[in-house]
Order: C-alpha cells, then structure tokens, then sequence
C-alpha cells in the first residue's frame, strides 16, 4: 500500500515531524544486536497471527529506533490529524507511554491499549527490545501473540514504575467499517484494504497535507522497490521520526 505509506508521511511531517525510513542495518548499530537477534528470531518463530518475517521486523524496530536516538514507535497505518511534538498529550520519555483512546481499569485488558503507537527514550526502547526478545510468549493466549503492541501491553502495563497508559491519544477503526475521529491519531490497522482508500473515506488528509513536497531517501526508495512489511517510528522532541522495515520480503 505504497499510497498509504505517502499519507503517513505526509500526516506527520505536517504537524512538525521528520519521518524517515529506516533499515535493519540501522538495528545492526545497537550494541545489543548480535545477542538480542538469536531471541528475536526464535521469538518470531512463535507468532501464530503474522509471518516470521513480520513480526521479526516488529521487535527490530525498537532496537533500531533506540539505536538512532529516536524516543517513539508507531504503526504504518497511524495517521496523524494533530499530534506535534510538542503536545501535552505526549508523556516524558523517561518511561515507556502506551497510547489509547481510554485508559483501562484492568491492566491486563490490552484489547485496549493495543493502539499502534509509544514513546520512550533510547534508554527505555532498547529496555522493550530487550524484553520482547525474552517475553514468555508461549505461556499467554492465543490471540495475545499477535503483535508487539499486545505483548508490550503484557510485559509493562503491570509495572507502572516502568510504564504509563495515556488515554485520548489514538482511536482504531474497526472491521465493520466504524472509525472514529475524535482523537489526534487514527489507527486504520482493522480496517478493509487498501487503507489508503479508509483513509480517504473516513477522514481525509487536510490540503496543507496533500500539498506537501518531500524527497526520498535511499531507504525509502529501497522500500518502495521492496514493497516490505513496515512498521514506523515518529519521534518527538529534537530527534527525528522514522518509519522504517528491518526485515523485507519481495513480494
């Protein structure tokens, strides 16, 4: 969905972010790479709802993010209306912020919290890296293996001295085609392909969007000519955000 990847690009890039993709050779600079890669491997063996190639991908991606000083990770399919870097809805990054729409009473319910986009410093996402590589997968449910997101939702929500829940952030559209608009970030990961067209029907991009020029990089081309699965870093404060796929397939 190379369209949607444009609209991503665009929707960030016009509330005051830099969206940039990266590689898993960036992944490859962090310190941790060559002990965290043997677990992530085995770890994305255990996937029952997506390719090992995917979700490979979506547990490099906080290695690699944490590896460029970039402090926040979020989805392909999260399109921002209003989030700038500066907003108070963004939580220090001294600690990891999971993002909602609501905050759940029960910790536990990441049917809640499984929205697509975090922050942290550095310091914190090489601290989820590494605790993805070596999270239990095999003792959780079925449909709690299904993503990073889930699994970061398992691992941290039950330690509020590492973690936060921060609710009015991010809504998901849903399968039966209902996608509110009442947050500054929509995730259309549930809903019918191609997104890019959910997008355009649900809740178009405003014209100071469209109108946005930007050049690609040579990641970004090798993307385009990949067609990869993807996952995305925006980053807020002074550094960078990133969109980047750290494990590719030609398809």
């Amino acid at each position: 969905e190379l369209r949607l990847v444009d609209y991503w690009k665009r929707s960030w890039y016009n509330y005051g972010w830099n969206p940039v993709i990266l590689s898993e050779a960036d992944a490859a600079q962090h310190p941790d790479y060559e002990t965290l890669v043997p677990l992530i491997n085995a770890q994305a063996n255990l996937s029952e709802a997506r390719s090992w190639s995917y979700q490979r991908s979506v547990y490099l991606q906080y290695l690699a993010a944490a590896a460029v000083g970039a402090d926040a990770v979020s989805d392909i399919d999260v399109i921002n209306y209003g989030l700038s870097p500066h907003s108070p809805l963004l939580a220090p990054p001294d600690k990891l912020a999971i993002y909602s729409e609501v905050v759940p009473q029960n910790v536990s319910d990441i049917t809640i919290i499984n929205a697509g986009f975090v922050t942290g410093s550095p310091r914190v996402l090489t601290d989820v890296a590494r605790t993805l590589a070596t999270f239990d997968i095999v003792g959780q449910i079925p449909q709690q293996r299904s993503g990073s997101m889930r699994m970061i939702g398992l691992a941290f929500a039950r330690h509020p001295e590492k973690s936060s829940i921060r609710g009015g952030v991010i809504v998901t559209c849903t399968l039966d085609n209902v996608c509110p608009t009442r947050t500054p970030l929509i995730h259309f990961t549930n809903t019918p392909r191609p997104r890019w067209k959910q997008v355009d029907f649900h809740r178009p991009l405003p014209e100071k969007a469209l109108e946005t020029s930007y050049v690609l990089d040579h990641n970004e081309i090798e993307f385009l000519r990949n067609r990869c699965e993807i996952s995305v870093t925006p980053s807020h404060g002074s550094v960078q955000s990133l969109i980047y796929p750290v494990c590719c397939e030609k398809k």
